[in-house]
């Protein structure tokens, strides 16, 4: 009978924990679930990235090459900051299509050709510098696995930051290859 009361006591023991953090999650299970849409941490295949590290990388490199990251919001268009308040990440793909248009209108020889080529022939050229031709390749991955990644949640001060940046981009790059 002591057994079968050891026996009892140490199941308890073992089971309890689990018993509380499941009963926890269950309770809390919406609290939960807004907490995990707001991860920044993503894994798509075998590629695994931390978004917001990703871009603070780019403001931070963005700063240390003196370009802009915050504007007020009087210099964006009407349409950019309303896809801020309801979509966050289109925000992202759309103004780096405007690097992108820039880059491959007044960039290129109007061959189509792969961004991180063009950007290096910008850069072996001497048109733009080896700072502005990293960050360019830094967003375009970023934007890549914004648009690859699904599930992720980005901020609004996130995107006003990356309009920013973007802005002050598309600026050098239309006073350098002008």
């Amino acid at each position: 009978m002591i057994e079968y009361l050891k026996l009892v006591v140490d199941l308890v023991g073992h089971l309890a924990w689990p018993i509380v953090v499941a009963g926890a999650l269950l309770y809390f299970k919406k609290d939960v679930a807004k907490l995990l849409q707001r991860i920044k941490k993503a894994k798509y295949g075998d590629i695994e990235i931390d978004l917001a590290e990703a871009i603070d990388e780019v403001k931070g490199d963005a700063i240390e090459l003196g370009i802009t990251i915050a504007y007020p919001s009087s210099s964006f268009s009407a349409s950019d900051l309303e896809l801020v308040q309801t979509a966050p990440e289109w925000a992202f793909l759309q103004s780096w299509q405007n690097i992108e248009n820039i880059l491959i209108t007044q960039g290129s020889d109007g061959k189509r050709q792969p961004i991180t080529k063009l950007v290096r022939q910008l850069q072996s050229s001497e048109k733009i510098d080896s700072g502005l031709a990293d960050l360019i390749l830094k967003m375009y991955r970023l934007r890549n696995e914004i648009v690859h990644v699904s599930g992720i949640d980005l901020t609004k001060a996130e995107a006003m930051e990356w309009l920013g940046v973007s802005k002050s981009i598309s600026d050098r790059l239309n006073q350098k290859l002008a």
